[in-house]
């Protein structure tokens, strides 16, 4: 599994698309993930991606059923919303607890949302697969896939 920058590097156009749809420096984006609870039920929650040099992250309310299930089994699989003309991008792996001190500090100080809690779990969503679909054409579809070496 890969962080976001080695991803970028290894599946540089379909990474281009899930920026184009994730990131929004100025008031973030939304996607949803799924997870599974320790009875192997399926969730699924919105969350606003996170962005720093490292990584792509997720804060999650401590509270929350996403911070408990993502804290017991680290794999997730996520949606962006769709883009123009139904472009798509998902994703999958597994995620890691982040509990140094500066790393937090770093993803906390690129949250571009305000209601958060820095005190929350912080989980870098590590890459296994990802795919996109984009539409050149009117009914032609295009889909790219990557997975993990």
């Amino acid at each position: 599994m890969l962080h976001w920058p080695e991803f970028k590097k290894a599946a540089p156009e379909i990474a281009k698309i899930g920026e184009m749809l994730l990131y929004n420096p100025k008031a973030g984006e939304v996607a949803i993930i799924a997870t599974v609870d320790s009875k192997q039920r399926p969730w699924v929650a919105p969350f606003c991606p996170v962005f720093t040099s490292e990584g792509m992250y997720i804060l999650a309310a401590a509270h929350t059923p996403k911070a408990r299930q993502l804290s017991v089994n680290p794999a997730y699989s996520a949606h962006a919303l769709l883009g123009p003309d139904d472009l798509e991008f998902q994703f999958a792996g597994a995620v890691r607890s982040v509990g140094e001190e500066k790393e937090r500090l770093k993803v906390v100080s690129a949250v571009p949302f305000p209601s958060f809690d820095a005190t929350d779990p912080i989980f870098e969503l590590r890459i296994a697969r990802a795919l996109t679909v984009t539409w050149p054409e009117p009914g032609k579809k295009k889909q790219l896939t990557w997975t993990s070496p």
